[in-house]
C-alpha cells in the first residue's frame, strides 16, 4: 500500500482523493487467500480478466462511479507488484532472489518472510524520523476506513465462474484491514527481528532491480497508460495485452539503439539550513542523490553532478555549477537518454553510477545506464560513445547476461599508462549459474584510441555516438573462483570493487566473502569477517552482516596498503545491526589490524557507504537516530600509527564525539523522515574550503507528498 502514496501523481485526478477505495483495491486480490473457502477466485483476482470485468461494469453504469474506479487502480497496483515479486512468467524476481541467498532455496520459507516482513520494513521506513504531528497524518491515511464495491464484486466473480457473496467478501476484506491495524501496532516492536533475520531484504526491498519497490513504481507507471486505455475501450477483447508484464517474454535481447543525448534545464530547489544547503527537483520518485561526483570542466569550472537514476522514468543526471550552489539562479541542466521504444525494458537507471576517465588529451564522463547494459561516454556535454554488452537482456523480468554497470570504477589495470574501465554486474547470469556475477576490465588505450579516430570522422563530426560492443575491448572478465561459488548460483559477485597498486578486491553477498584477485586476474585468497581463512560459500546476511557488500575503501601506509571493508549490518553483542569496518594491512596476506565500529546504538547500519581522501575515510550510518543518519570520519593514520606501537589487533569503539581516531561530523535532520542518509558521499574542495556532498535519495519516504530524494552540501572543518 505503500506503493500507493509514491504513484499518487500519477493517478487521474477525479480519484486521487479517494483514498478508502484506492486502498481497498490495493488489498483485495489477497482477501480470499485462506479465507472463506475462494483461494481460486482469490487467484483470478491477480490478473487482467477480472480488471476487465470490473471496467466492463464500470462503463455500463449510468453514472461514472469514481470510487469504483479508483478500486480498480488499486487492484490494477497489486497485480503488477506481484508479477514482480514472484517471478510470475518472469525470471529472478526478488522472491525467488530472497528464497536462494537467505532460505537454501525454500521458497515457500522466503514467501510466509517476504509477505510479513517486508511490509514491516515499508512501514518502518514510512514513520522513522518524523515529526509527532506526520506521524499522526501517515497513521491516518493507513487508518482510512475501506471503500468495498460488495455488490459489484459478487456480479464480476459471478461472470467469471465463482460464487461469491457480499458477507464473505466484506469478512474477508474486514480481517484484511484488521491485520494492516495490527501491524500499524506492532511494527515498530518486530522490525528489528526481520532485519535481524534478513538484513539482505533491508537492503534490496526498495532497490533489487527486479521486484523491488522503486522497480514495482516504475513498471506501475509505464502500464498505467495500458489500464487506462481499458477505460477507454482499448484493448477491452484482449486485457492480457494492457501491460507487457502480464506475458511470457520473448527470446529478444535488448532495446532499440536508436537515440540520443537530450539536454535540457531542469530547476532545482535550494533551501539554506544552519550549516548547509539542501537541493532537490520535485520530481516524485526520481532518486535525486543516487549518485555524486565533483568534477572540473577542461575550461576549470567545478560542478557537482548529482544522479537521479529514475527521473522521468528513464534516470537523468544533473549538472550544477558551484557557483550557483552558493549564490544566484539554481537551474541545473540535465543529461537525459531518451529511448524510441516501447519495449517494456528494466528501468534503464540512468544515472545509477559515475566515474571519470582521464586519458592523456581528455577527461571523459562515463555514467552508467545498468538497466540497458550500457555506459554513455561523454566529452563535456557532448555525448560521444556508448558502450554496450550485446549479450545482454534489457526486457522486463528477463534471466540471462544483464545488469551490466551496477558498479563503475577506473584504475589503470594493465599498468599501459592510461585508465581501464571496470565494469560489474553482481546479478548477471553465467552459462553456469544464474546471478554468479561478473567483472570485466576495459582496455582504456583501445577506447581511447577509438573514440578519438571517430571524433575526427565525418559521422563524428556530425554528433552522433560511437557504439562499442565491449567484447571489442575486453583485457579480462573476472567472476567468482570455484573455491568461493555456491552450488545454486546466486553468488552475487562484485557488489564492491577495489584497487590497490597490485590487487583487485570484490566482495560478493552470496558468501559474504572478499575475493582477493592479483592486476592479471589470477585468484589468491578469499577473505571472510569471522577470521578464519577458509570461506563459508553459502552465508546468509543473517552470518556475514554484508560483509563486503556496500563498500571496499583502499589506501596506503607508510608503502604498504591498507583494505577497509565494510559489514553493515553485523551484530555485534548488543549492539544490534551497528554495523563495522574491518581495517586490514596487506602483507601477502591480508592481516587483520583493527575493527572499527560505533560504540552505543541499534540499526545504525554504519557503512551503508564510504569515501577516502588520503587517509581519511567517510563513513555513513543511516540508520542513525531512528533514521536521520550520520557521517563519521575516521583517521586511518592514527589507527595504523596505534597498531605499530601495539602490534595487536584493535577493537576500536567509535563514540559521536571526534577523538584521535574519529568520530561524527554531519547529523541528519530530525523530523526529515527516513532519507538513506549517505547513499551516495563526494567531498571537494571549493574556494579553499572543504565540503562534503551527502545523498539521500529516499528523502520524502514518509511523506504525503512523495519520495523525491535530495541532497545535502556541507562546509567541513578542515
Amino acid at each position: 500500500m505503500n506503493i500507493l502514496s509514491r504513484i499518487h501523481t500519477y493517478l487521474p485526478e477525479d480519484i486521487q482523493g479517494l483514498t478508502g477505495s484506492l486502498l481497498a483495491g490495493a488489498f483485495h486480490p489477497d482477501s480470499f487467500y485462506d479465507c472463506m473457502g475462494h483461494s481460486d477466485a482469490g487467484e483470478e483476482a491477480h490478473w487482467p480478466p477480472f480488471l476487465r470485468e470490473l471496467v466492463l461494469t464500470y462503463k455500463q453504469m449510468a453514472e461514472p462511479d469514481t470510487k469504483l474506479k479508483a478500486f480498480i487502480y488499486g487492484v490494477f497496483t497489486h497485480q503488477i507488484a506481484d508479477i514482480s515479486w514472484h517471478s510470475l512468467h518472469k525470471s529472478q524476481g526478488l522472491l525467488q532472489y530472497l528464497a536462494h541467498i537467505e532460505f537454501n532455496g525454500n521458497m515457500s520459507q522466503a514467501h510466509s518472510f517476504l509477505d510479513t516482513g517486508a511490509d514491516f520494513l515499508v512501514l518502518s521506513h514510512q514513520f522513522e524520523n518524523l515529526e509527532p504531528n506526520q506521524t499522526i497524518s501517515l497513521v491516518e491515511y493507513y487508518s482510512t476506513p475501506w471503500e468495498i464495491p460488495t455488490k459489484t464484486l459478487v456480479e464480476t466473480y459471478r461472470k467469471l465462474g465463482f460464487k461469491v457473496s457480499e458477507s464473505e467478501i466484506q469478512f474477508c476484506m474486514t480481517r484484511g484491514y484488521a491485520a494492516l491495524q495490527g501491524e500499524l501496532g506492532t511494527f515498530r516492536s518486530l522490525t528489528p527481528a526481520v532485519r535481524y533475520r534478513s538484513p539482505l531484504l533491508n537492503e534490496i526491498l526498495d532497490d533489487y532491480y527486479f521486484g523491488g519497490m522503486n522497480d514495482i513504481v516504475y513498471t506501475i507507471t509505464r502500464c498505467m497508460k495500458g489500464l487506462t486505455g481499458l477505460f477507454e475501450g482499448a484493448r477491452i477483447n484482449d486485457p492480457w495485452q494492457i501491460c507487457s508484464i502480464f506475458q511470457p517474454n520473448p527470446n529478444d535481447r535488448s532495446a532499440s539503439n536508436d537515440y540520443g543525448a537530450m539536454s535540457s534545464n531542469k530547476k532545482i530547489v535550494r533551501h539554506e539550513m544552519d550549516g548547509a544547503v539542501r537541493l532537490w527537483s520535485d520530481r516524485a520518485n526520481s532518486k535525486f542523490g543516487s549518485s555524486l561526483l565533483f568534477h572540473r570542466t577542461a575550461s576549470g569550472c567545478p560542478q557537482l553532478l548529482i544522479g537521479a537514476e529514475y527521473d522521468e522514468g528513464q534516470g537523468s543526471v544533473y549538472v550544477l555549477p558551484l557557483k550557483q550552489l552558493f549564490g544566484g539562479q539554481m537551474h541545473a541542466a540535465s543529461t537525459l537518454l531518451y529511448k524510441e521504444t516501447e519495449k517494456l525494458t528494466f528501468a534503464p537507471r540512468f544515472g545509477h553510477g559515475m566515474a571519470l576517465w582521464n586519458t592523456s588529451q581528455h577527461s571523459f564522463l562515463v555514467i552508467s545506464e545498468p538497466g540497458l547494459s550500457h555506459l554513455n561516454v561523454f566529452l563535456e556535454s557532448r555525448l560521444v560513445a556508448v558502450i554496450h554488452d550485446d549479450k545482454a537482456k534489457t526486457r522486463l523480468g528477463s534471466g540471462g547476461p544483464k545488469q551490466m554497470g551496477l558498479t563503475l570504477s577506473v584504475n589503470d589495470v594493465n599498468e599501459d599508462g592510461i585508465n581501464d574501465l571496470i565494469v560489474g554486474s553482481c546479478h548477471y547470469d553465467t552459462l553456469d549459474a544464474i546471478q554468479r556475477g561478473i567483472v570485466k576490465i576495459l582496455s582504456g588505450a583501445h577506447l581511447a584510441k577509438l573514440i578519438e579516430e571517430y571524433m575526427e570522422s565525418a559521422l563524428g563530426s556530425r554528433g552522433f555516438p560511437l557504439h562499442i560492443n565491449d567484447d571489442q575491448m575486453e583485457i579480462n572478465c573476472l567472476t567468482v573462483p570455484h573455491q568461493l561459488q555456491r552450488a545454486s548460483g546466486y553468488d552475487v559477485f562484485a557488489t564492491s570493487i577495489a584497487f590497490s597498486q597490485d590487487k583487485m578486491f570484490i566482495g560478493s553477498a552470496g558468501s559474504g566473502s572478499l575475493a582477493t584477485f592479483n592486476k592479471s586476474g589470477e585468484f589468491l585468497y578469499g577473505t571472510s569477517p569471522d577470521f578464519r581463512d577458509e570461506v563459508i560459500q553459502s552465508a546468509s546476511s543473517q552470518f556475514s552482516g554484508l560483509y563486503g557488500y556496500h563498500k571496499i575503501i583502499t589506501g596506503s601506509w607508510n608503502k604498504i596498503a591498507w583494505i577497509m571493508v565494510f559489514a553493515s549490518s553485523e551484530t555485534i553483542e548488543d549492539c544490534l545491526l551497528c554495523g563495522a569496518a574491518y581495517l586490514y594491512l596487506d602483507r601477502q596476506r591480508l592481516e587483520l589490524v583493527a575493527k572499527i565500529r560505533p560504540g552505543k546504538g541499534h540499526q545504525l547500519f554504519f557503512g551503508v557507504n564510504a569515501l577516502a581522501q588520503g587517509n581519511e575515510v567517510y563513513v555513513a550510518a543511516e540508520g542513525y537516530l531512528d533514521g536521520a543518519g550520520a557521517i563519521w570520519r575516521l583517521n586511518v593514520q592514527e589507527i595504523l600509527d596505534a597498531y605499530a606501537n601495539m602490534k595487536f589487533k584493535q577493537d576500536i569503539l567509535l563514540g559521536e564525539e571526534k577523538t584521535e581516531f574519529g568520530g561524527i561530523i554531519v547529523r541528519g535532520g530530525y523530523g526529515e523522515g527516513y532519507s538513506g542518509f549517505g547513499r551516495s558521499l563526494e567531498v571537494f574542495e571549493f574556494q579553499q574550503e572543504l565540503y562534503i556532498a551527502v545523498g539521500k535519495p529516499f528523502y520524502g519516504y514518509g511523506s504525503p507528498k512523495g519520495l523525491t530524494g535530495a541532497v545535502d552540501v556541507y562546509k567541513l572543518d578542515n
